[in-house]
């Protein structure tokens, strides 16, 4: 009746599932495999989460721009000049401070919502090497935990290199 043969000298069939992850250290199905592959389903949802999001706040960013009063205008002229070869907005108002970025939030103003969305796209990757750490913590896999908290270290590191290099 089963599609797969009894093995000799067991009572249940093989297992027909397979981990994508086999070779993978604590990504094999076992006793802590089984746990470490729904985590690893858990941080592929967060990153498909924070990627869809971050596209939806964007579009809802540059909506509120093109459609504003007080930014139609300087849409407008921003989209002339790089119909003309110009990659500078000097007609708008991009927010470049924590203040700046959320009072441009509260007020529902287009270029900050966009930078929101901007500033979620390059966190998600940023959550998903965290989530990665904690997966290998939890499996005790110490040397692939203690290499995702050094690529974590230096991806935060370089905001604050480019916070120095930049201001």
């Amino acid at each position: 009746m089963g599609d797969q043969p009894i093995q000799s000298g067991t009572s249940e069939p093989p297992d027909r599932h397979t981990s994508p992850d086999a070779g993978i250290p604590g990504m094999d199905k076992g006793t802590d495999g089984a746990d470490s592959y729904h985590l690893d389903l858990v941080i592929s949802k967060l990153l498909l989460i924070g990627v869809s999001l971050s596209l939806v706040i964007i579009a809802v960013g540059t909506t509120l721009t093109l459609v504003a009063a007080a930014t139609k205008q300087a849409a407008r002229s921003s989209i002339t000049d790089l119909r003309h070869g110009s990659l500078e907005l000097p007609a708008l108002t991009v927010p470049h401070t924590v203040h700046a970025l959320l009072s441009g939030i509260g007020r529902f103003d287009g270029p900050a919502v966009a930078m929101l969305g901007l500033l979620l796209l390059i966190a998600t990757p940023m959550a998903r090497v965290a989530a990665s750490a904690f997966v290998f913590l939890a499996v005790r896999d110490a040397k692939f935990a203690l290499i995702t908290l050094a690529v974590l270290v230096i991806l935060l590191g370089s905001f604050e290199f480019g916070h120095l290099v930049s201001g």
